[in-house]
C-alpha cells in the first residue's frame, strides 16, 4: 500500500510553526491542564504527578470509553475503541472494512485521508462532489447515480471539512436510508460535531439514523485537546474487533496521561463545550464581518458548525501561489484549496485567539488588495 503524499499535512509541516499568524488551524483554541482543572474542579496536575506511566488497556480506559459512549444513542463502552487521534481511527476503520475491488463513495472536497487510504487499499473510489453553488450541501439525488453493485462503503464528513457546513438532519437521514436499503456501510467522520455557530443544537450523529454506522470522533477539534491525540471509533462489534486487531500492529494503545485528560474533559463536556462555543461564536462574528468587508475579493458560504471555512477568490488564481506569497509578504498562514484538490479556494480556521485572527485577517485583506489590484 502506497498512498500519495498527504497535501494538507505536508503544507502544515512546512509552514505551521514558522509563521506569526496561523489562521489555517482547524481546532478550537487548545485548553491547558490548569484551565481544565479550573473548569471541571478536577485536580489534574496532582493526578498526573502521581500517575504511573505504564501501558493502558488496548481498547482504551473503560471510564473513558463509557464517557464517549454516552455521546451517542444506545451505545456501550464495548462498542468504542480509543485511538491515537481520529487519523488513526479512520485508518484502522478503513483497514478493517475495505477490500480489493470494493466500491467506495466519498464526499469531496474532504480531508485527503478519507479518499486516499481506501484507494491505496485497492478500492474503486468515486468522489461525491459537494459544491459552493449548493452551499456545500450534498445533493442526495446524485448519490443514487454513484452507487453500483460493488459499492460497499459511503464515507461522510459532516460537519464538513473544509467548508464548515453541517447539512440539515433530514439530509443525513436520507443518506442513511439509502445506505440501509442497499446494505452499504456508512463511515462518518464527525470530528467537528459540537461547535454549533447559530445557537441551534449540534448536528446529530448518523448513528441516530443508522445504528450500524461506523463513526469517527476526536478530542481535537471541538474539545480543544489536539495535543493529547485522542480519537475513537464507534461501530459494530465485528468492526471494533477487526480494528483492534489492526491496531496491534500500529500503536498498541493510547498514552495514559492523554486518556486521563480526555476522560475528565468528556465527563465535564457541558462545561468544556460552553467555553469552546463562546470562543467559536465570537470568532465567527469576526470572520463574517471580514467577509462582508471583502466581498470584492472573496466569496464565502457561511459555516454553521466547527471552526473552518472555505472561501473562494472572486478572480481566479492559483491558490498555492496566493497562499505562498501571503506567507512571504504578511507572515500569515492559510491552506490552499489545492491541498483539497480544489482550486480557487482556501481554508481558513477561526478557532484560536481572537486577537491573532483579527490581525491575520487584516493582513490578508491588505495583501489581497495588492495581489489582485497591483496596489
Amino acid at each position: 500500500m502506497r498512498p500519495q503524499p498527504f497535501q494538507v499535512e505536508r503544507w502544515f509541516s512546512a509552514h505551521e510553526f514558522s509563521v506569526a499568524f496561523n489562521i489555517a488551524e482547524s481546532c478550537i483554541k487548545p485548553l491547558t491542564v490548569n484551565e481544565i482543572s479550573r473548569i471541571t474542579g478536577h485536580d489534574l496536575p496532582l493526578e498526573l504527578d502521581e500517575m504511573s506511566l505504564g501501558y493502558t488497556d488496548s481498547s482504551g480506559d473503560p471510564r473513558l470509553r463509557r464517557a464517549i459512549a454516552s455521546m451517542y444513542p444506545d451505545l456501550s463502552a464495548e462498542d468504542v475503541l480509543v485511538t491515537n487521534g481520529a487519523i488513526e481511527a479512520n485508518y484502522l476503520a478503513f483497514a478493517a472494512a475495505v477490500n480489493l475491488g470494493d466500491g467506495v463513495i466519498v464526499v469531496h472536497p474532504a480531508y485527503q485521508q478519507l479518499y486516499e487510504i481506501p484507494s491505496a487499499l485497492g478500492a474503486r473510489v468515486k468522489r461525491w462532489a459537494i459544491r459552493k453553488e449548493n452551499g456545500f450541501i450534498p445533493d442526495v439525488r446524485e448519490l443514487a447515480d454513484l452507487i453500483d453493485r460493488d459499492t460497499r462503503l459511503i464515507v461522510l464528513n459532516f460537519p464538513h471539512n473544509p467548508s464548515g457546513i453541517a447539512p440539515d438532519p433530514a439530509v443525513l437521514r436520507r443518506i442513511c436510508e439509502i445506505a440501509g436499503e442497499r446494505g452499504i456501510v456508512v463511515h462518518s467522520d464527525e470530528v467537528y460535531r459540537g461547535l454549533r455557530l447559530d445557537g441551534r443544537e449540534p448536528s446529530p450523529s448518523v448513528r441516530e439514523f443508522l445504528p450500524g454506522a461506523t463513526v469517527i470522533g476526536s478530542a481535537s477539534k471541538a474539545f480543544g485537546l489536539s495535543g493529547a491525540r485522542i480519537g475513537w471509533i464507534a461501530a459494530k462489534p465485528d468492526i471494533i474487533r477487526r480494528c483492534a486487531e489492526h491496531r496491534d500492529y500500529v500503536s498498541i494503545c493510547s498514552a495514559k496521561p492523554s486518556e486521563l485528560i480526555a476522560r475528565v474533559v468528556f465527563e465535564n463536556a457541558t462545561k468544556i463545550l460552553s467555553r469552546n462555543r463562546r470562543i467559536a461564536r465570537e470568532n465567527y462574528e469576526v470572520l463574517m464581518n471580514w467577509a462582508r468587508d471583502n466581498e470584492e475579493f472573496f466569496g464565502l458560504a457561511s459555516p454553521n458548525e466547527g471552526v473552518v471555512a472555505f472561501p473562494w477568490f472572486t478572480s481566479p488564481c492559483s491558490s498555492e501561489d496566493f497562499c505562498t506569497k501571503l506567507i512571504q509578504s504578511e507572515d500569515v498562514l492559510l491552506v490552499p484549496g489545492s491541498c483539497f484538490d480544489v482550486e480557487n479556494h482556501f481554508r481558513i480556521g477561526f478557532g484560536y485567539a481572537r486577537e491573532s485572527l483579527e490581525e491575520g485577517l487584516s493582513r490578508l485583506s491588505r495583501f489581497a488588495r495588492g495581489y489582485f489590484k497591483g496596489a
